[in-house]
């Protein structure tokens, strides 16, 4: 069985999303949010290999997959990739956003 891990970024932006949905759409829509990112992991659990591989020939993110949150949360994008034997989640980020950019660096 596969390991899963979740980085600080990852829920970081995972409680910043949940907290804008909370404040600007209401309990009902943050609660469903977080159903769809835990969909969406699920799914990825299952079948790692089922992400895209957004930037194939960038050396540090060669290996970062993304998978989009099912409807009508789709505009999101998770970010995930695997070592060895673990599933590292690692970005959770609004697909408008400046990706690469997020994904290098962990403070944005």
């Amino acid at each position: 069985m596969m390991c899963v891990r979740k980085t600080s970024p990852f829920l970081h932006d995972l409680a910043g999303s949940t907290d804008w949905y909370m404040e600007n759409a209401g309990p009902e829509i943050a609660l469903r949010f977080v159903n769809a990112v835990e969909e969406a992991m699920h799914l990825i659990e299952q079948r790692p290999q089922r992400g895209k591989v957004l930037y194939p020939r960038h050396p540090r993110l060669g290996n970062q997959r993304r998978m989009l949150l099912p409807a009508p949360f789709q505009s999101h994008l998770l970010f995930y990739h695997l070592d060895l034997d673990t599933l590292v989640f690692d970005r959770l980020i609004h697909g408008a956003r400046d990706l690469p950019r997020r994904l290098l660096n962990p403070e944005s």
